[in-house]
């Protein structure tokens, strides 16, 4: 098994070489390492010094592609989905990552024959306790999987095979990473939560407009309409876009832009969320506890009263 490991550049060297010598301290050999220069040639010749030193270190293992001008990281993804070789794709958070070097070990011994298209991994220690989807299931059979599962990107690989088979990629430009993902699980037949963290890493703020995270929604509603399978996941995605305006989309803004920006996400969510207010409040989910902390903003102080505090 081949893992391959995207890795975007653009203004961070050092970032970019934290995650590079993470990799390279695998102790099990199976991966290759795909760097995507968008910073454009005359700024990224340190990069390009460095990688091609690294890349007579590592021989094959290491590709860098470079984008003659910024194009930004979707763009950057969807470049390296057409030259990865691996049977899975992770990619590589903006603000570089140090990956546990038992990573791909760790996968391999927990994969053991199994070659699931979509696996999850913890994002902290906190989620382990959690975690009961440890086993191989099948996502259509089991709609749970969606509610339990983690909305990043960064903490999952992703089966290559099923990327081209489907020719998905991310929307040129922007930051629809959730509607990849979730368009990406639809045609997952199978899922594995790897009960063990990828490494220690961190969000950065956006080069992108922060409210490109809210308006990838109605995308994704609408393309699970033009799947004719809306109805059919309904409670599913109502409590996962509630889930993650409340909890994470607002903790997001909030530790990387300044108080006025906040403020327009909060009012952004205040105004999504009162369009949807009877789904919410009916939702199975949310009235079953299946997250204890959304389930009492929404049932116990409500949705704008808790808007008026955050």
């Amino acid at each position: 098994m081949l893992i391959s490991f995207v890795v975007y550049f653009n203004k961070n060297l050092v970032d970019v070489i934290k995650t590079i010598n993470s990799i390279k301290k695998q102790t099990l050999n199976n991966y290759e390492i795909i760097v995507i220069n968008d910073s454009g040639y005359a700024q990224g010749n340190d990069l390009n010094d460095y990688i091609e030193e690294e890349a007579k270190l590592l021989n094959k293992q290491l590709k860098l592609i470079i984008s003659s001008s910024s194009q930004g990281y979707t763009y950057a993804m969807n470049n390296a989905f057409n030259v990865v070789k691996g049977d899975y794709v992770m990619m590589a958070p903006l603000g570089g990552v140090s990956y546990d070097h038992d990573l791909c070990k760790n996968i391999q011994t927990q994969l053991k024959d199994t070659r699931p298209d979509l696996i999850e991994f913890i994002r902290d220690n906190n989620q382990k306790t959690n975690s009961k989807l440890t086993k191989v299931k099948t996502i259509k059979d089991n709609k749970k999987i969606l509610v339990n599962m983690d909305s990043g990107i960064y903490n999952k690989l992703f089966k290559r095979e099923l990327i081209i088979k489907n020719q998905l990629t991310f929307l040129n430009y922007t930051w629809y990473l959730q509607l990849f993902l979730y368009q990406f699980t639809f045609f997952a037949d199978d899922y594995l939560c790897a009960n063990f963290e990828i490494g220690e890493w961190k969000e950065k703020a956006l080069s992108y407009s922060i409210f490109d995270l809210t308006k990838q929604w109605i995308k994704i509603f609408n393309w699970y309409r033009s799947k004719d399978i809306i109805q059919d996941f309904r409670e599913e995605l109502d409590y996962i876009y509630t889930r993650y305006l409340l909890l994470e989309f607002l903790t997001f803004v909030k530790n990387f832009y300044n108080k006025s920006v906040y403020n327009k996400a909060i009012n952004e969510v205040r105004t999504r969320l009162k369009r949807r207010s009877k789904y919410i409040s009916e939702n199975e989910y949310i009235l079953n506890e299946n997250n204890a902390d959304l389930s009492k903003i929404i049932l116990e102080k409500g949705i704008g009263e808790y808007l008026k505090r955050v």
